[in-house]
């Protein structure tokens, strides 16, 4: 993994990236999830030529594919946890859209001091920050199941600098008005039924939109 120095830092947080010209032939553009990614194996086929730089660089030079984790959160087999994008959220495009993904940029805070670590397991500790970070679910809920689903990679003009790396989490909570949103950018915390998220489904950014068609 490289940390590059010939990008100028124009933001604090770092995060992993790939040329885009290094991914296109290995994971072509799609509308719809890509499923049957055997995920160890393509991370083991791409850390060679992931980079560490700043996000406020990576935003500025899109021949750069940014990483991004994306979790649906399932409460007691039957409800989905939404939130709504706060109209100071760091993307415009998503200001008021509903999301069903809860995650963020696989930054370098999951990258061990000895830069040692496989890309599959920096992927996944971000994922679990990013949870923890914008929901207190691991404080008031069991985890029952996870399922890596696959890679969102579609070619929209909003989405084309991002991979998205995504899971379904399934927990078992007792009190489920005892779950918060923690982030600031975020509100309206919200668990809905395939039925309600059909009827919102308009309300909803473009990848919660590709994931909810498996959904509903």
């Amino acid at each position: 993994m490289e940390y590059s120095n010939n990008i100028k830092n124009e933001g604090l947080e770092e995060i992993l990236v790939i040329p885009s010209l290094e991914i296109n032939d290995i994971l072509p553009f799609s509308n719809k999830l890509i499923k049957n990614i055997e995920i160890q194996d393509f991370c083991n086929s791409i850390c060679q030529k992931i980079q560490v730089i700043s996000k406020g660089s990576a935003d500025h030079h899109p021949e750069f594919r940014q990483f991004v984790t994306y979790s649906i959160i399932k409460i007691d087999n039957n409800f989905y946890m939404t939130l709504l994008r706060k109209p100071d959220s760091w993307e415009e495009r998503l200001h008021n859209k509903l999301t069903i993904g809860i995650g963020g940029h696989v930054n370098s805070s999951s990258c061990d001091s000895t830069n040692n670590q496989q890309l599959f397991e920096i992927i996944y500790r971000s994922m679990w920050r990013e949870i923890d970070e914008e929901v207190n679910i691991r404080k008031v809920a069991n985890l029952k199941k996870e399922i890596f689903l696959g890679l969102l990679n579609n070619d929209a003009e909003t989405d084309r600098e991002h991979i998205g790396f995504v899971w379904n989490l399934d927990f078992a909570c007792k009190n489920i008005g005892s779950i918060i949103c923690k982030e600031h950018k975020l509100s309206d915390l919200s668990l809905f039924n395939p039925e309600d998220l059909k009827e919102r489904f308009n309300k909803f950014e473009s990848w919660s939109q590709i994931l909810l068609k498996d959904i509903i």
